[in-house]
């Protein structure tokens, strides 16, 4: 890779199960083509975070691993998209090789679930300002 492409997507590199593994961020086309399974992880990134009594508690790891282990077709998928894998390498991973690749993945791609999660986030909250009534009468028919 050129040094222009490793500025535009930078990657983490980690071996997995004896190979080398580049984790690289999810490109445009890649969040158009996972969509549905980054629909089902931000949203339960949001709940967890909603869950949280303090900012400390709601930057923990633990909470951000228990939204991707509430979805682990989808969490398998975006880890296969990002490290180039196919799914059924990334799904006979041991847990300790499964873990690291998903901290890694996070890491890399934490500006692209981020400003996802910021948009979810702010629908939650005008869905809760405006409440159920508002909802069902914006919507088309």
């Amino acid at each position: 890779m050129n040094n222009d492409t490793e500025i535009l997507l930078p990657g983490r590199k980690l071996t997995i199960n004896g190979e080398p593994i580049t984790v690289g961020e999810f490109t445009f086309r890649q969040g158009l083509e996972l969509a549905g399974e980054l629909d089902a992880i931000i949203g339960a990134i949001a709940e967890e975070l909603g869950k949280a009594n303090s900012r400390e508690e709601a930057s923990s790891v633990s909470r951000i691993l228990k939204a991707f282990g509430r979805h682990p077709d989808a969490t398998e998928a975006l880890l296969a998209a990002c490290s180039g894998r196919p799914l059924e390498w990334v799904q006979q991973l041991k847990d300790d090789e499964g873990t690291a690749l998903l901290m890694a993945m996070w890491m890399v791609n934490q500006a692209f679930f981020m400003s996802r999660l910021k948009v979810e986030m702010n629908a939650m909250l005008e869905a809760r300002h405006l409440g159920p009534s508002a909802m069902e009468s914006s919507s088309p028919h």
